[in-house]
């Protein structure tokens, strides 16, 4: 970590949900506004004002659908008129608020009592003036702290841009900090405490807590007979946007469509089957049990077998895993399980197969308008990612592989054409080859980006989604670099996709991912 260790990343944190430390680059004047501009921080287009921000400044930068600390929020006055009461300067506001009740009052009285207008105008403008002032001492922040996507002048804002001044009214200790030392840094914390995290919605019934990939991964060590190192949730995907840089023009790419559904895990892998031990034996083990260093001399009580395991996103659902994992939670039925009953004569031992669901749910859509050419009652899963694990070693099948896989059981299986569908890929070469215009130099992976972000001929970006009957925008694209051994994916969604996203989260509706991560 950087000097003076005050701003860091939280174990188990999320860079989708982390402020950044970016420097400023061209600002982009927007057309029909004196005052406002455009800039872009990795693929997210934020609007600035152009007497705050200049080319070259060093700013904290915290994306959309963050929720920002409430203390920081409140000793810079960034709550918004509604709840100014949480913000530092409450009682400066609450006398300006008296103020103006003071003009409507006087307003109401004049109206019945005189009929001089010029008098009138001028409690009109003592109030406006009142108003405009009032306006000027509070922020934009509801009670919730959350960063959304808006637009101004069409512009789409996405995130929000501040000083180390404002971070400083929140930690003193941050004075003094060279913020060239932090440049491109991610973090979470500061000096210890939470500064961000993701932002969700309360649901009606439901806790509003929600669990990172990390997390979902511990829950695995509460189920006695997984093994561990066996299976894996879905890692979380990270913004394209933040990871530009990790790309070369002669990188070979595949490109595959964003799909907008629910995750499903089907596996075959090796669990424990218990074995009944005489009653001694199994007192031998509740007694070694209690210490730690005995562990090591158990008796074992198990074999190893292949066994089918099926998940959501982030919930085990076999019930001699999970005995609540055949709850069917916000849908009718076991939907993971009728995907989990098509891919499982599929997967061979030691075979993990990730992959989304999208249509239908009998007959609730999956994903709001997002039907994908389903009828009611119909749904497809569309395979995106396989992991083999032969000996305790693990290799990741390469996208094009997948789609192949999914192909020929199509192909063997004409039945299940409906049932099952190889995943999109949009393009696969390199990237000098898939824009030959761009030059060279150091601002490549910038314009490179860029091409990416309004790409409608190769990528439907900012488009329909061409596969949906109803009308909905494409969500994105997934970016995967062909033989890494790291297997990398990387996202970039489309603007008009986390609008209508932005939309949903303001009036409560919560994506179906998100809501499985709720306890």
């Amino acid at each position: 970590m950087q000097k003076n260790n005050i701003f860091e990343m939280s174990k188990g944190g999320k860079s989708e949900y982390c402020v950044n430390v970016v420097k400023i680059g061209t600002l982009k004047p927007i057309e029909g506004s004196d005052f406002l501009a455009q800039t872009f921080i990795g693929d997210a287009s934020v609007v600035v004002r152009k007497d705050q921000v200049k080319e070259g400044d060093i700013l904290f930068y915290a994306s959309n659908e963050c929720q920002l600390n409430e203390k920081f929020l409140s000793v810079n006055n960034l709550f918004e008129v509604g709840c100014y009461e949480k913000n530092a300067n409450a009682d400066e506001v609450n006398k300006l608020s008296a103020k103006i009740k003071e003009c409507e009052e006087k307003i109401k009285t004049k109206f019945s009592t005189t009929e001089d207008s010029a008098e009138l105008a001028e409690i009109y403008a003592e109030r406006d003036n009142y108003k405009a002032q009032l306006k000027s001492m509070c922020g934009f922040f509801n009670h919730n702290g959350r960063v959304r996507m808006i637009r101004l002048k069409k512009t789409p804002s996405m995130g929000y841009l501040f000083s180390l001044d404002e971070m400083v009214k929140y930690c003193p200790k941050a004075k003094g900090v060279n913020m060239e030392d932090y440049l491109n840094v991610d973090f979470d914390t500061v000096d210890g405490e939470l500064f961000v995290k993701a932002y969700m919605p309360p649901i009606r019934g439901r806790q509003n807590n929600v669990k990172n990939g990390n997390k979902r991964d511990k829950k695995l060590k509460r189920f006695d007979r997984m093994i561990e190192g066996e299976f894996s949730f879905h890692y979380d995907t990270s913004q394209l946007g933040k990871n530009m840089w990790q790309f070369n023009p002669d990188d070979i790419v595949t490109i595959s469509c964003k799909i907008h559904g629910t995750s499903v895990i089907c596996a075959n892998i090796k669990v424990k089957n218990p074995i009944h031990l005489p009653f001694y034996q199994r007192w031998y083990n509740n007694f070694v049990d209690n210490f730690e260093c005995l562990k090591k001399y158990r008796i074992t009580d198990f074999v190893e077998e292949y066994d089918n395991i099926y998940s959501s996103r982030s919930v085990i659902k076999n019930q001699f895993i999970n005995e609540n994992g055949n709850e069917n939670g916000y849908y009718k039925f076991d939907i993971w399980n009728e995907a989990n009953e098509i891919l499982k004569p599929f997967i061979t031992d030691g075979m993990t197969v990730y992959g989304e669901i999208c249509g239908y749910a009998d007959n609730s859509p999956i994903q709001g308008g997002y039907d994908y050419g389903c009828k009611p009652g119909e749904f497809f899963i569309m395979p995106y990612r396989i992991v083999t694990n032969k000996d305790g070693k693990k290799t990741e099948w390469e996208v094009v592989d997948v789609h192949d896989w999914t192909k020929n059981i199509i192909t063997e299986h004409p039945e299940l054409a409906n049932k099952i569908r190889p995943i999109q890929i949009l393009y696969h070469g390199t990237l000098s080859n898939l824009y030959p215009d761009v030059k060279l130099d150091e601002h490549w992976h910038e314009n490179i980006l860029l091409k990416m972000m309004n790409d409608k001929e190769h990528f439907g970006m900012e488009e329909l989604e061409p596969l949906c009957k109803n009308k909905c925008y494409r969500e994105g694209i997934v970016i995967r670099k062909y033989k890494d051994p790291l297997a990398q994916a990387f996202k970039l969604k489309c603007k008009n996709f986390l609008m209508k996203e932005a939309s949903l989260y303001d009036k409560g509706e919560v994506d179906i991912e998100a809501q499985q991560e709720y306890t």
